[in-house]
């Protein structure tokens, strides 16, 4: 679940003022803790717990931040339940899936009986489409067999039940591979624990779906309590609006769907390019060739200025550190790559610093030190070593690594990435490993 400003300032905030929420659980998967930290800011006496099989924050630096008032559990929110007195807020934005929203909502309400304590107000986050009616899996094999429906990692498009091989709207996510089936997907889930609600008519929680954030559900405890009388009134939509906004809501999925395929369309036709820019350099004898010797003037020019400046200084220890940290520098690689290097028993970084780029050497399998320099003469003008540069500000400015990976293209692809902030390929590289 994102801040989105519509969401806090029409949402969250006035929840959280006329709530007063004694304690908050918040599922989420792979998330950063932006929500979080505005969870605490904003219901600043709470105890916040965080149920995160995948966080990408540190949590005890979160846990300082938070004055030690959050506790990060690495399991499903049905799993933290069962360990913690029952909350009076439960934001569930984890797996978009039946068993993971069925399975918490269950678990709140046998542990809200238990304990004589009201069941808590819900947020459900992606209750619409595409998840409304079918699952989603951030890790397949953690949901349980008879829970986990035939899938594969294809897109969606609105309106088709069958998966969009090669296109729509998250190719990269695992979808099932059905949809409006039984216990498939989030709004199927809730109202499937709405239907088996023990407490009877009366007593059972009320639903309702607001259009945002692919379908937000609210599910409120009845009878309500009076502080959440004019909070959720303000959200109330009569029958009318509700068909305009499932209208509304319909094309926007198409929009996005669209978008997304053409900036693909986009990304490759632009690697293409590029691989054809590089192709025709190569055949104007630009590239440096098998041997650092044999490269042309222009090349052979911007290698002395890089070696020049190498020379000049030595390696800051601002340069190594980037290096060692950064993904991009694959020290097993360059070892292997450049036997010389790995006999002489110098250190990978300061090699490729020091001599390396100056040589027209690789610092790993994803960015190409002759490519750069040929592509960007201005940098090559400036002596400048490519990868720091591509680092510290060549991807900011839209440049490629090399000619197989679009800068521009992964951004288009990823909006949560600020460039400023985040570098595209570093990116990309530890999304391939996992990390």
């Amino acid at each position: 679940m994102s801040l989105d400003p519509a969401f806090v300032a029409h949402v969250l905030d006035p929840l959280l003022a006329a709530w007063s929420p004694a304690s908050l659980l918040l599922d989420q998967i792979g998330a950063d803790d932006a929500l979080a930290l505005h969870l605490a800011t904003a219901a600043p006496g709470a105890a916040l717990h965080i149920a995160d099989r995948d966080p990408r924050f540190d949590a005890r630096t979160l846990a300082g931040r938070l004055a030690n008032r959050t506790v990060l559990h690495a399991s499903f929110a049905a799993n933290v339940l069962e360990l913690i007195a029952p909350p009076d807020l439960l934001i569930l934005a984890g797996d978009p899936n039946w068993y993971t929203v069925h399975s918490a909502l269950t678990t709140a309400a046998r542990r809200a009986s238990r304990f004589a304590a009201r069941f808590p107000v819900v947020l459900v986050a992606r209750a619409g489409w595409p998840y409304g009616r079918r699952d989603g899996y951030a890790d397949p094999a953690a949901i349980p067999e008879p829970y986990r429906a035939p899938h594969e990692r294809a897109g969606v498009r609105p309106g088709q039940a069958s998966l969009a091989a090669g296109g729509g709207l998250y190719p990269d996510r695992i979808h099932a591979r059905e949809e409006h089936a039984p216990k498939l997907g989030v709004l199927t889930a809730i109202e499937d624990f709405l239907d088996a609600h023990a407490g009877g008519a009366d007593a059972r929680p009320r639903l309702q779906v607001l259009p945002m954030l692919e379908g937000l559900a609210l599910l409120l405890p009845s009878p309500l309590p009076p502080a959440l009388d004019g909070w959720a009134d303000s959200l109330r939509l009569g029958s009318a609006a509700r068909e305009l906004t499932s209208i509304a809501d319909l094309a926007r999925a198409n929009r996005e769907a669209e978008l997304a395929e053409l900036h693909r369309a986009v990304a490759g036709e632009r690697a293409r390019a590029d691989a054809l820019r590089a192709a025709l350099l190569r055949k104007r004898d630009l590239s440096l060739g098998p041997e650092p010797g044999a490269a042309p003037g222009l090349w052979r020019r911007a290698l002395r200025r890089v070696r020049r400046n190498a020379e000049r200084s030595g390696p800051p220890e601002a340069d190594l550190s980037r290096l060692r940290q950064s993904p991009v520098f694959d020290a097993e690689w360059y070892g292997e790559r450049y036997a010389d290097v790995a006999a002489s028993g110098v250190d990978a970084v300061v090699h490729f610093l020091e001599h390396g780029a100056a040589e027209g050497r690789d610092p790993g399998p994803f960015f190409s030190t002759s490519w750069y320099l040929t592509t960007y003469p201005d940098v090559a003008a400036a002596g400048l070593n490519p990868l720091l540069h591509y680092l510290r500000s060549g991807a900011a400015e839209g440049r490629d690594p090399g000619p197989t990976f679009s800068t521009r293209g992964y951004l288009a692809s990823q909006t949560e990435i600020d460039a400023a902030r985040i570098n595209p390929l570093e990116h990309w590289i530890r999304a391939q490993r996992g990390a």
